[in-house]
């Protein structure tokens, strides 16, 4: 079936785990005109698994917002979706009222940023992200983020980060496979595979890092904040190839600033 408008789940707090498996038909084609509204809103929701399942703004022609955002929820699980021909990012996880925690998300990610006006940035395009992690009042903790993210001319892969002493990204395991991300923009803006910035990105474990054919690096922290500290997180395993392909990032593939934990990376 087909599920038009924004699909909201709101205050959903279960006591035992509730599981929906939607088949390859299912499609959730967001609002029919360009406003900046999500085809699927999780909020404040908990033990809840999802399997499958197809998410794009095509009743806007891709123009209306970012694909999916879940924010304020605990113990919520998405397995084996797509979200592609959105008009902002592909997927917003974050923290509005309280943090977001315990996520399970594994999906692919493509063709997003199809309506710049929904990015608030000088440089338009370069904030509209794959996958948007933290960036609001508080953050996402002790969640498994596993995405093919590819195919895009908008922002980089995951970018993952906060502006407020009580946002950021803590004890996040994350799984990436980046493609085709060629977005040029100055100052080495966008492109990247993974891009932390701001404050409070601590104990997150890049479990695997893939890169191919990026305007960005395949990881990135030259976001961060100068009194910030990147000693606890850790790229356990990265190959890129045909990265940094806009002039502005240099030659530096795997980004060392603030001290992030290189174990086995490579380059070619």
């Amino acid at each position: 079936m087909t599920f038009r408008g924004e699909v909201a789940l709101v205050h959903k707090q279960l006591s035992d785990w509730a599981e929906v498996h939607f088949d390859s038909g299912t499609r959730f084609v967001g609002v029919s005109d360009a406003e900046d509204l999500p085809p699927v809103w999780l909020n404040d929701d908990s033990h809840l698994r999802f399997y499958g399942g197809d998410v794009s703004d095509s009743a806007s022609g891709g123009m209306a917002g970012t694909g999916i955002i879940v924010d304020d929820s605990s113990y919520v699980s998405w397995w084996g979706f797509k979200v592609h021909e959105v008009g902002g990012a592909g997927i917003f996880l974050t923290g509005i009222e309280k943090a977001s925690d315990h996520l399970d998300f594994k999906g692919d990610v493509s063709d997003w940023g199809h309506n710049l006006k929904w990015d608030p940035h000088t440089v338009k395009g370069t904030g509209l992200h794959g996958i948007n992690v933290a960036d609001s009042h508080y953050g996402v903790n002790e969640s498994r983020l596993a995405f093919h993210v590819h195919n895009s001319r908008a922002g980089s892969g995951l970018e993952m980060g906060g502006a407020v002493a009580t946002d950021g990204a803590r004890g996040n395991k994350i799984y990436l496979w980046c493609q085709n991300l060629t977005i040029v923009a100055p100052n080495a803006q966008g492109g990247s595979c993974a891009q932390v910035w701001g404050e409070n990105v601590a104990s997150n474990t890049f479990k695997y890092i893939a890169a191919q054919h990026l305007s960005g690096a395949p990881y990135y922290a030259g976001g961060m904040y100068a009194d910030q500290s990147l000693a606890t997180d850790k790229v356990v395993y990265g190959r890129a190839s045909r990265t940094n392909l806009n002039p502005a990032y240099g030659k530096v593939r795997w980004d060392s600033r603030s001290g992030t934990v290189f174990e086995d990376v490579a380059s070619r």
